[in-house]
Order: structure tokens, then C-alpha cells, then sequence
């Protein structure tokens, strides 16, 4: 059985802090395994080291946009690892992760979300279709656990 970090345990009257993200990336990198297998992009394996900086990465776009604890995320239709990866960084950074419209205006938007409207909301799309797609977001790297991938084309 493993155990949480906490930033700060709970105590009688205090529920404590801890990191979704932390806990699920960082500790595996701070632990040594960061050359391990994490999660698959497609049949390509990602490094514990590889999706810490995704996230990390990430986390950063959604801060310059405003998105800290409480804010709202929209994802729609992502593939399997840049899901993985908004919510990882949505945890990183506190905020409010949904999978369809939010039930408040202006969230951060990610996702394939052309065919929405979402008014003002910033958008980031993994087809390119919308202000900042995902390829000028994140850093490029190759295929293998932990190297660059350049984009096709």
C-alpha cells in the first residue's frame, strides 16, 4: 500500500493539503523512477520525467490564462495522453476540471472544441483549429520515454 504526501496533514480541525499531481507524477520522479513508464502516447511509451514536463508544461499555459484553484477547465474530445495531461495539470494547479460547458461562463477550454461556442473563454485545440493550438503550447519532443518529438510536417 502506498501512501499520500501531504503538504500539510490533517489535523482535528484542518482537512490538510496534498497534490493530486504530486502525488501521482512527482513522487515517482523525486523516487528515482523517472525513466519509467508512466502512461502510453499511442504505442509510444512516456517517462514519469517525459509527463512531469508535459504537465508541468501545461499547468504553465493554463496559469497564463488565468486558471489557478477553483477556476474552470472545459476538455472536450481529447486523445488519451493530452487528456491525461490537462488533467494532470489542472490538479497542478487547483482547478476545476469538467467535461462538457461549465456551468459558469469563462473557463479555460482545451480540446476539440471548434464546433462550441464558448464565448471569450481561452481556447487551446489539439486539432489546431482554435487561438493556441496544442503543438505551440507544448514543448516538441521525439518518440521514446523521455526524448523530443517533432511534429509531422
Amino acid at each position: 500500500m502506498s501512501t499520500l504526501d501531504w503538504f500539510r496533514k490533517p489535523a482535528a480541525d484542518d482537512p490538510g493539503t496534498l497534490n493530486a499531481c504530486y502525488n501521482a507524477v512527482d513522487v515517482h520522479v523525486i523516487r528515482g523512477h523517472a525513466e519509467q513508464v508512466a502512461v502510453l502516447d499511442g504505442d509510444r511509451p512516456v517517462s514519469f520525467a517525459r509527463l512531469l514536463t508535459d504537465v508541468g508544461a501545461f499547468a504553465g499555459v493554463l496559469q497564463a490564462f488565468g486558471v489557478g484553484p477553483g477556476a474552470e477547465v472545459v476538455l472536450i474530445d481529447a486523445p488519451a495522453y493530452e487528456d491525461t495531461v490537462v488533467q494532470l495539470a489542472c490538479a497542478r494547479v487547483g482547478a476545476v476540471l469538467f467535461r462538457e460547458a461549465s456551468p459558469k461562463p469563462g473557463p479555460a477550454v482545451v480540446g476539440t472544441a471548434a464546433a462550441h461556442d464558448f464565448g471569450d473563454a481561452p481556447l487551446v485545440t489539439i486539432d489546431d483549429s482554435g487561438e493556441l493550438d496544442w503543438a505551440t503550447a507544448m514543448p516538441r519532443r521525439a518518440h521514446g520515454p523521455g526524448g523530443l518529438r517533432r511534429r509531422p510536417g
